[in-house]
């Protein structure tokens, strides 16, 4: 005798029972009359589910009937989704944290979509605040190494032949540079800016020094010496950055900018509220267990 599972009898007769409730409506009918026109067991589907499956039928499976699709592609769903609940999974930690961040993106989604465009004097504003991020001159890649003497720079210099290389270089400036911040990078001063200031926040030139290295060319070595303040500079061009101008693109990347700063804003000032709200009390031993992979409190039962 053939056997059938409770979960395969439960789902048999739910199934028959929206069948029947299906062809009893078959009939032709507008969306708003779609109330009542399924149910599962005891449940009837929500009018608004009704209207979608009927609108989606009529897109992707315009050759079936009505009633043949809902029946072939949204009731066996909504058959699984009864038997979900039933099974409480739901309830379950896994399901719970995936509703959990569906519902802070959708909440996210949704202040998002709510702020508006920032005005164009609030973008000239930010263009000019971070003028260095967004606008960069001709940058250059210098190596030097400084010297206490004029006469000092010129016997470096006459020590270094035409094919020196980077490694004889670096091991000059190790040995005979006086300038303690790049002494250890082998006089590496990196991309020197016009204002004598360098992508190393520790790092800084006299303007001077970038101006004579304009007239040398990339892979070039000075071959007299360069006035830097007091003291005198060996200086090598290594190479250059082009220099980039602001465009439409640049605004359009200002505006996300303004908008992601105004989220993260509106973010923290919406948290600040439900922690004054709802946040009557913590427990930060317990919440000190979050920082530990093998705490108990990641198993799940």
């Amino acid at each position: 005798m053939e056997t059938t599972s409770p979960i395969a009898h439960r789902l048999r007769s739910r199934w028959l029972l929206a069948a029947a409730v299906i062809s009893l409506t078959s009939g032709p009918s507008t969306a708003t009359s779609l109330g009542g026109a399924v149910s599962i067991g005891p449940q009837k589907v929500d009018e608004s589910k009704l209207i979608q499956a009927v609108a989606e039928c009529s897109l992707n499976a315009p050759e079936f009937t009505r009633t043949k699709c809902v029946d072939t592609f949204w009731v066996p769903r909504w058959l699984l989704d009864a038997e979900a609940n039933d099974a409480k999974l739901r309830d379950t930690p896994g399901m719970q944290r995936m509703a959990s961040r569906l519902l802070y993106q959708g909440l996210d989604k949704k202040l998002r979509q709510s702020a508006a465009a920032p005005s164009e004097t609030e973008v000239d504003h930010y263009l000019k605040q971070h003028r260095r991020d967004l606008e960069k001159p001709l940058r250059l890649r210098l190596f030097r190494i400084l010297f206490n003497s004029k006469n000092d720079a010129e016997t470096a210099i006459a020590s270094l032949n035409s094919d020196a290389t980077l490694e004889d270089f670096r091991k000059l400036a190790r040995k005979s540079s006086v300038d303690l911040a790049t002494h250890q990078r082998g006089g590496d001063l990196g991309f020197v800016w016009p204002d004598g200031s360098t992508d190393l926040p520790q790092v800084h030139v006299e303007p001077e020094l970038y101006q004579a290295a304009q007239k040398l060319k990339d892979g070039e070595i000075a071959r007299t010496p360069i006035p830097e303040g007091e003291r005198f500079a060996l200086l090598w061009r290594r190479g250059s950055k082009a220099a980039i101008q602001p465009g439409p693109e640049t605004r359009k990347l200002v505006v996300q900018r303004i908008m992601e700063a105004q989220h993260e804003a509106r973010l923290q000032s919406l948290l600040a509220g439900l922690k004054k709200k709802y946040l009557s009390k913590r427990n930060d031993t317990l919440l000190g267990k979050l920082r530990r992979p093998d705490a108990l409190l990641f198993v799940e039962p």
